[in-house]
């Protein structure tokens, strides 16, 4: 039995549009999430007694701890565990639930924290975190999300600026984005800069808090 239900996407078994957003910022994987991703990102379901808040993670080590980043609100009202699901290289999924005390590092401030990631198939590996976030400017993004319970997206934002730890982005400003990550890409090796907290709907806006180096192992 499923923890919780997901969906692919839903444009899986769909004839793909080509509407103007789409266009301007394209979804890279319409089928489902490429390998490569599926090493490091995840879907997020926090229980609580309002409902399933749903949300994506990106898989990291920090501090020791091998875990899920994610945005701190997807989890702070959490009363009876949190689901997490992974994409298998075969495209299937694997599930399993943690407490709340799983939560390692929180920062409410920041809208971020870390759960500690037991149960990983040893295909899944965590990734870096970016180095100097002014090299940002100049390397081309990908970004990973699940957007209203789907399971998931991967698509080109587009960079607006980085400011006050945010780094601002056009494309996929949808509600259950949160907690998912940008990357980018360098030869073989994936880098995170930064989280999903927040977006802004009338702008299509996506607001990501920098990842910042205080994360990482020293």
């Amino acid at each position: 039995m499923r923890l919780f239900e997901l969906r692919h996407p839903f444009f899986e078994k769909e004839k793909k549009r080509k509407t103007g957003t789409e266009l301007e910022y394209p979804i890279l994987y319409p089928y489902g999430i490429p390998k490569e991703y599926r090493r490091f990102c995840c879907f997020i379901g926090a229980k609580t007694e309002q409902g399933t808040w749903m949300g994506a993670g990106t898989l990291v080590q920090t501090k020791g701890i091998v875990g899920i980043l994610t945005a701190y609100h997807l989890i702070e009202h959490c009363t009876e565990g949190i689901n997490i699901a992974f994409y298998l290289q075969n495209g299937d999924w694997t599930e399993f639930a943690v407490p709340r005390e799983y939560v390692m590092i929180e920062e409410p401030n920041l809208d971020i924290a870390l759960i500690k990631a037991p149960y990983l198939p040893s295909e899944f590996h965590p990734v870096e975190i970016g180095w100097e976030h002014q090299t940002i400017l100049s390397l081309p993004l990908t970004a990973f999300g699940c957007p209203n319970g789907v399971f998931g997206y991967v698509w080109k934002p587009k960079l607006i600026t980085i400011a006050g730890g945010i780094i601002y982005t056009k494309g996929m400003a949808i509600p259950g984005v949160s907690g998912g990550g940008i990357f980018s890409r360098v030869k073989n090796k994936f880098y995170l800069w930064g989280v999903h907290i927040a977006i802004h709907v009338s702008s299509y806006t996506l607001l990501s808090r920098t990842v910042k180096l205080e994360f990482r192992d020293e």
